[in-house]
Parts: structure tokens; C-alpha cells; sequence
């Protein structure tokens, strides 16, 4: 295969690959996306890695696609006149500055290995590429000033150390980098001659900073030498495929229907005061509304209370309160932006404006409810809670009093249905085996000891078809084991 055949070969690869890559956003366009109403959650941005993160692997593949078209673009530069990839030359050390590194070096080799990206050329041109960034080099200086000044503060013999032994902001890794391609080439001059080849050095993604002067003098350095110097990114190579314009999506906004269902959450939500309660007018408003009551005067000190066993005091941070804290200013500021009850209100008057929607919940959902309401809830949202499912007269007006919008603002809220139970229906079916029959009764022997409401006379009709290790543990357990009040369900 001739040189061209070989460089058209990887054209062809490259345009291949670059139609894969240029099709992702066609291929996304038709991914449906779920019916969500509302998108946005406090401090969260909607960006197009939702998009992509819908699709398993495609985040994987699009990378591995951007990968191989780089290694691409590295061939084809050097196609023409390629020696070798990935090369690795060794390069003599550079001598050493003080006793300390003269020890060490005559413990270790006196060559260090130097990498090429490309040879080409028939030897005579070297290409390094580089992907360190700003932050990277900057980096770098902070820990070397680190060190400097700490060598400042101590004082001492230090200041009478040698400059050489001191570190410098010239002794990063960019200029460390370019050094040793150099030592490199000069150690292996193009063959047949006594000239070292040529050295490229490719920072893709350094660029110069007015915050940080030392990445310009860096970069100024490296010129110094004598390395030609590309910066950023290579042009691309024109695609010989065209690419497809994306279709416009053919999914329709979804619609909420006029029968609405509310799960748990919703119905924690519908009742919480931070609903109703008028919302801060600022973030900072709402962090001081729901900022923590316990002092914490280690916040501006330096050392932290003492507790009476002489031990340091846990911080709120580190029990739970700071993170209540957050949860309850996050969702603050969610209503202060996207009201619930706006929200519902204003979807439900754009889809039926002359209808009025009917809410639903099931039994289990208005039972935790109720249950959650007796433990954490204030005065407040119990009411709101007990005429949320209440048919009286007086439940709307009970409801809505109190909150800062008016009574009646979701029409057909109040009262809530509750789907009907379907009861015991059996779904017709061949007869069960005998290990699924008894699996089915030992299942519903478990279940019935987490209900509440279960009698004593119909905890003793089951036990006639339950197992004997099972009948004999529970009345072990009935004759034995005394009521606590402590017990719950789930001890």
C-alpha cells in the first residue's frame, strides 16, 4: 500500500467516524422524554447532559468517538512521511545542582526516557502534544510560592541557602517538558547527520492569562529553546459526508388529564406551611428564616466548645441540623420561583379552562399522612391535612384559611377521593402447587403481623394453615413476651 492509499484510508475512517459523531444530536432528538411538568429543582440547571445521560452508554461512545478522531488527526499530519508513533527516546540527565542531588544521582541511571507523539518526516521532525490546562500550571506556581514563603517565615539557616537549591516558578513541568525534548534530540541527531531533528510542542489547551503572567513567560521560555510552538487546537479536517440537519422532534408537550393523582409527596406538600406561608423575597431571606436556632460560636473562632466531659462539642453541621436547614431554605426558594399551587392552577386553566378537575390519593398514601401529621406537623397543617379528605361544608374554607392565597385558588382540591380497594380478588388461574400454596400463606402470615387493625380472632384463623415452626413461634411469642410501649411494627 502506497503512502497515499494509506493517508486516503484514514481520511475515510476519519469521515466516518466524525458522520458517528456529528449524528448524536439527530439520534437524541428522538429519544422521548418523560412526562415531566415540572423540570427545574432548586439549584439545579437544566443543560444538555440530561439529554445525553438518558441514553445509557452514549455518553461512553461519544467519547470513545472524539478519541479515535484525534488519534486520526495524528496520523493523517504525518501520513505522508510517517516513522513512528508513541516513540520513546532516552536523553541524558541533566547534571545535578547541589551534593544532595549528586547523591542521588549516582544511585540512579543517567538516561531518563523521553516521549514523541510523532516522528515524521524521515526523522528530522519530532511532535510532542500536551493537554495540560491553566489551572494545571497555576496549580504548580501556588505550591511553589507556598513553598517559598514558608522558607520566608521560618527564617534561619535558610536564608543563607543557595538560589539554586530554591525553587523557582521556571522549574514546572511545561519548561521541565521542553527541556528534556531537547536533551533528547541533541542526544539523537537525524541519521546520516550530526543536526538534532526539529521539536514541535502542541499545548492544546494552555492559553495565555492576564491573571497569571507566568503562563505567558512560560510559554515565552519554551520559545527560547528553540521549539516551535503550536497553540490550541488543530483545525479540523473537512468531513466529506454531510451531515444531517435533526428532525424536529415529533413528541408533543405532555398534557395533564382532568382526573389528577397525588402520591405521598405531593400531599405532604399541598399542607406545608412553607405552601401557604408567604415566601422570602431574597435567597438570603429564606437562609435567615430557616437558619439553624442552636448558637454555633466556633464559626468565628478558632476553637471549637468544650462539653462538660471535657471533650469537643459536636457541631449542628455534623447532627443532622444544618442539612434540615438546607432542605427547608431549598424548598423555599423552589416556591418562591415556581409556586405549587401556581403551577397546577395555571397548566390546569391553559388545558381546561371550563372544567374542573377531579384529585385523587389512594388509602395508604392519606393513612401515612395522617400518621406523618401526628408526629411532625404544626397546628396548621393538621387542619389542612384533616380537610384535605373531608366532605364537610366548612373543609374548603378550613383548608385555605390562613394561606396566603385565596379560598378555592385550585378549584376541585377539596375533598381529595380515594381510589376504592380492589379487596381479595384472585385472578383466575391454574390451581397453585403445593410449595407455592404454602409460600402464599406464610406471605400473607407476614403481612397481617404488620397490621394494626388485625384482631386476635382472625389472627387465630389463620393459624390453622400456617406452618408448625411459624404457629409455634408466635404463641412462644403471645405467652412470653410482654407489650411495650417501645415496640413498634418494625422491631
Amino acid at each position: 500500500m502506497t503512502d497515499n492509499q494509506h493517508r486516503n484510508d484514514l481520511l475515510s475512517q476519519r469521515n466516518q467516524l466524525s458522520a458517528a459523531l456529528e449524528s448524536l444530536p439527530l439520534v437524541l432528538s428522538k429519544v422521548p422524554k418523560p412526562p415531566i411538568l415540572n423540570l427545574l429543582s432548586p439549584g439545579d440547571d437544566a443543560g444538555e447532559d440530561d439529554n445525553i445521560n438518558s441514553v445509557p452508554g452514549l455518553r461512553a461512545f461519544e467519547a470513545n468517538l472524539e478519541k479515535e478522531i484525534d488519534a486520526l488527526d495524528k496520523e493523517i499530519q504525518a501520513a505522508a512521511s510517517l516513522v513512528s508513533v508513541g516513540q520513546t527516546f532516552p536523553a541524558p540527565k541533566a547534571s545535578p545542582e547541589n551534593n544532595q542531588e549528586k547523591a542521588r544521582h549516582k544511585r540512579k541511571e543517567d538516561t531518563v526516557p523521553v516521549k514523541v507523539d510523532i516522528v515524521s518526516d524521515e526523522g528530522t521532525t519530532w511532535i510532542r502534544v500536551n493537554t495540560i490546562k491553566n489551572s494545571r500550571l497555576r496549580a504548580e506556581f501556588n505550591e511553589i510560592d507556598a513553598y517559598t514563603d514558608s522558607e520566608d517565615e521560618d527564617g534561619g539557616d535558610d536564608d543563607h541557602a543557595p538560589a539554586m537549591e530554591r525553587p523557582d516558578w521556571r522549574n514546572n513541568s511545561v519548561l521541565r517538558m521542553a527541556s528534556s525534548l531537547l536533551a533528547a534530540a541533541q542526544a539523537h541527531p537525524i541519521p546520516g547527520t550530526t543536526r538534532p531533528p526539529i521539536v514541535f510542542l502542541r499545548l492544546t489547551r494552555l492559553r495565555p492569562n492576564a491573571k497569571e503572567p507566568r503562563i505567558a513567560q512560560t510559554i515565552q521560555e519554551v520559545e527560547k529553546m528553540g521549539i516551535r510552538l503550536w497553540m490550541g487546537e488543530r483545525e479540523p479536517i473537512p468531513s466529506a459526508v454531510k451531515p444531517q440537519e435533526p428532525t424536529p422532534s415529533l413528541q408533543a408537550e405532555p398534557v395533564p388529564t382532568i382526573d389528577i393523582n397525588l402520591d405521598l409527596s405531593l400531599l405532604v406538600a399541598i399542607v406545608s406551611d412553607i405552601t401557604h406561608a408567604p415566601t422570602p423575597s431574597t435567597p438570603e431571606e429564606a437562609k435567615e428564616r430557616y437558619k439553624p436556632l442552636v448558637r454555633r460560636p466556633w464559626k468565628n473562632k478558632s476553637e471549637a466548645p468544650v462539653d462538660s466531659n471535657g471533650g469537643s462539642e459536636t457541631p449542628p453541621e455534623q447532627n443532622g441540623i444544618s442539612i434540615h436547614s438546607r432542605a427547608l431554605c431549598n424548598q423555599a426558594e423552589q416556591e418562591r420561583r415556581h409556586s405549587l399551587f401556581n403551577e397546577v392552577r395555571g397548566r390546569l386553566q391553559t388545558h381546561y379552562p371550563s372544567s374542573v378537575p377531579t384529585f385523587y390519593s389512594s388509602a395508604e398514601a392519606r393513612d401515612r399522612l395522617v400518621r406523618i401529621m401526628t408526629k411532625i406537623a404544626g397546628p396548621n397543617e393538621r387542619r389542612r391535612a384533616e380537610a384535605l379528605f373531608s366532605t364537610d361544608p366548612d373543609a374548603e374554607q378550613r383548608f385555605w384559611q390562613g394561606s396566603r392565597f385565596p379560598s378555592g385558588y385550585v378549584q376541585g382540591l377539596i375533598p381529595i377521593r380515594v381510589h376504592p380497594e380492589a379487596g381479595d380478588q384472585r385472578l383466575q388461574g391454574p390451581p397453585l402447587s403445593p410449595f407455592l400454596a404454602q409460600l402464599e400463606t406464610t406471605c400473607k402470615y407476614i403481612l397481617s403481623g404488620i397490621q394494626e387493625s388485625a384482631s386476635s380472632a382472625e389472627v387465630a384463623t389463620e393459624q390453622v394453615n400456617l406452618p408448625i415452626k411459624l404457629v409455634t413461634q408466635r404463641v412462644k411469642k403471645q405467652s412470653s413476651t410482654a407489650t411495650s410501649p417501645a415496640l413498634t411494627p418494625h422491631t
